[in-house]
């Protein structure tokens, strides 16, 4: 099952890794998702998991300002180790198969 890490990090790297997400766009994009991600499914407070992963992971950052719109990126190695397997895996997928769906990776 996945981890809100996993889901986040499968989340950027599905859109551009490069440019980031907000916090805004990552709850959008998994919001559509939440009755079939099992860690959503049993919390109805599934963004505020969302918030406190991206602030409390060392492996999540984005750029300080004024700005809460600042996109955030994520550094590989700085993940828990079960979320950088997952993400490799879904990373090596995508080079073949571009369009690979976010969704069976996260659940």
């Amino acid at each position: 099952m996945a981890t809100y890490a996993t889901a986040i990090a499968i989340a950027i790297e599905s859109k551009d890794p490069q440019l980031g997400l907000t916090t805004k766009q990552l709850c959008s994009l998994l919001e559509p998702h939440k009755t079939e991600v099992p860690i959503m499914v049993r919390s109805q407070n599934w963004r505020n998991g969302v918030r406190h992963t991206l602030s409390g992971n060392e492996g999540f950052y984005h750029k300080k300002n004024q700005s809460c719109l600042m996109p955030w990126r994520y550094v590989v190695e700085k993940l828990p180790k079960s979320t950088q397997s997952t993400l490799r895996k879904f990373q090596k997928l995508r080079q073949t198969e571009p369009d690979t769906d976010m969704v069976r990776w996260i659940v």
